[in-house]
């Protein structure tokens, strides 16, 4: 019985020596794709202007130019950059600027924002006296008199044409701001697309405006069209806030969670105000520079609005402001 059981055990050694011992050829096939990647896509928008500013001295309209502004190149927008900075506007004065939008890479939906739209009367010569009783922030009257029109400019240059009568946004109104944004529609990504921007003074409209001055902020906002079909121009939220300031004291506000400080300012106040402005990358507000002012430090990708009451030994009661999106 054992030798059974050896002889049985050979052969089971001798058959595992022979497959081993063997050739192996399957079929086979080799396909490699290297260098898997997911890059995200930019979209970046571009703003550029071109100003025109038309006087009548004796010999018709001519243009004189818009001084240091309102004429730059493709660009990304900044404090430098102004499409209107007048100084001496009278009546008969009138004026244009083509502004250019153009997202990079990308199509995009575009909406204009005005915002901290001021009207304010500076005094009253002894001539605007004699028509205006009203003085100071909030009380001027050159906001009701220059009359603006906005177009769509599909051939961006500078004239309202016939074929572009069904793109007026507004026609020959007082400046508004629309109630602070207006839907500017798709724009293909690497695509220029113009916005006309007449306005002009009245001559009838007297010794009422002398030395007031209006003022605003223009913003601009892109968001991409793919995969966005529902979209709507974004509301600014504001949020006022007011504080009891000791002398030379710090305060701000910041944006809700997600929300980016775009605009902000002071509505009233008792006494003179310090430094002001938006606590943003970048920003210094009397000798301090964002994320870090003498009340707080603002966590990263936190934004608001700081406020710094003027050392002049006493307190003040500030109103002011922040615009949010």
């Amino acid at each position: 019985m054992n030798k059974r059981i050896l002889i049985s055990l050979s052969v089971i050694g001798a058959v595992a020596a022979i497959a081993v011992g063997g050739t192996i050829a399957y079929f086979s096939d080799t396909e490699t794709s290297s260098g898997n990647t997911f890059t995200a896509g930019t979209l970046d928008l571009k703003v550029d202007s071109t100003c025109h500013y038309w006087q009548n001295n004796g010999n018709g309209y001519q243009d004189v130019g818009c001084e240091n502004f309102g004429n730059w190149t493709e660009t990304d927008l900044g404090p430098a950059y102004k499409f209107f900075n007048f100084s001496d506007v009278k009546p008969g004065d009138k004026g244009e600027n083509t502004i250019s939008l153009k997202p990079v890479n990308n199509d995009a939906y575009v909406c204009a924002y005005v915002m901290n739209l001021m009207n304010d009367d500076n005094g009253l010569t002894e001539p605007e006296s004699i028509v205006d009783t009203t003085d100071g922030v909030g009380n001027g009257e050159l906001q009701n008199n220059i009359y603006m029109t906005v177009w769509r400019d599909t051939d961006c240059d500078n004239i309202l044409d016939t074929a572009e009568q069904n793109g007026i946004l507004a026609k020959d109104v007082p400046i508004d701001n629309n109630n602070g944004r207006w839907s500017l529609g798709q724009i293909a990504g690497n695509t220029r697309s113009c916005l006309g921007v007449a306005w002009n003074v009245p001559t009838t409209v007297g010794n009422v405006i002398q030395s007031d001055k209006v003022s605003a902020d223009i913003m601009f906002y892109a968001e991409q069209v793919r995969n966005n079909p529902s979209f709507t121009c974004p509301q600014v939220e504001r949020i006022v806030k007011t504080f009891q300031f000791g002398d030379g004291g710090w305060a701000g506000w910041s944006c809700p969670a997600g929300k980016t400080a775009i605009g902000g300012g002071i509505d009233s106040h008792t006494a003179p105000v310090g430094g002001n402005g938006l606590a943003i990358p970048g920003a210094t507000i009397d000798g301090s520079t964002y994320p870090v002012f003498p009340h707080y430090t603002y966590p990263a990708g936190e934004t608001g609005y700081v406020v710094h009451d003027l050392q002049d030994g006493q307190g003040n009661n500030i109103t002011f402001h922040v615009d949010c999106l």
